[in-house]
């Protein structure tokens, strides 16, 4: 179907840079504009790369706690990460793998579902913490837990990184002549 939502997005962008903020007499009303310019570049960015990036999240999340679930039982003797362990149980058994990637909703679930999961475990970890000893056996999978979540920020940062708001004073526009 055409216009595509890419090719949508870049009309919009166009129109927004080229027709009316350069028109637009109110400060307010420019700044306004150019967040909603920062926006529609924001959504081609989504557009182009989210489902390939929720779709990586999903496996590399099934990855991790497939790793975790075992290594968790191993060091758990007294019973205090259980509700960690039952919450991957859980979540792997529930979806033996993240949906392939064209099903978009299906891939932002699973993400979703993953991270929610996630989450659960960090505060079980967390909690545990209050004994030394399992804290220290507990550090290399904390450890493996924060380059996951350095990927995601990653990840996270390039869908956001057209929104970035620019402060400063505006570039010098040429002078309107009347024809």
């Amino acid at each position: 179907m055409r216009p595509r939502p890419d090719e949508l997005l870049r009309s919009i962008n166009r129109s927004l840079g080229e027709v009316i903020i350069p028109n637009l007499a109110d400060d307010w009303a420019r700044y306004v504009a150019r967040s909603m310019e920062k926006i529609v570049a924001h959504l081609a960015v989504r557009w182009r790369l989210e489902l390939e990036l929720a779709a990586e999240d999903a496996a590399e999340l099934d990855e991790l706690l497939r790793e975790l679930a075992p290594a968790l039982r191993e060091l758990d003797g007294g019973g205090r990460l259980a509700g960690a362990t039952a919450a991957i149980e859980a979540r792997l058994a529930a979806a033996p793998g993240p949906p392939p990637a064209p099903d978009v909703a299906g891939v932002l679930s699973a993400s979703e579902a993953y991270r929610a999961t996630l989450q659960e475990v960090i505060e079980e970890l967390e909690s545990a913490g209050d004994d030394p000893d399992l804290r220290a056996r507990l550090e290399p999978l904390r450890e493996r837990i924060r380059r996951y979540l350095r990927r995601e920020l990653d990840r996270d940062r390039v869908l956001s990184e057209p929104t970035d708001m620019l402060f400063g004073p505006p570039a010098a526009q040429p002078a309107r002549t009347s024809s």
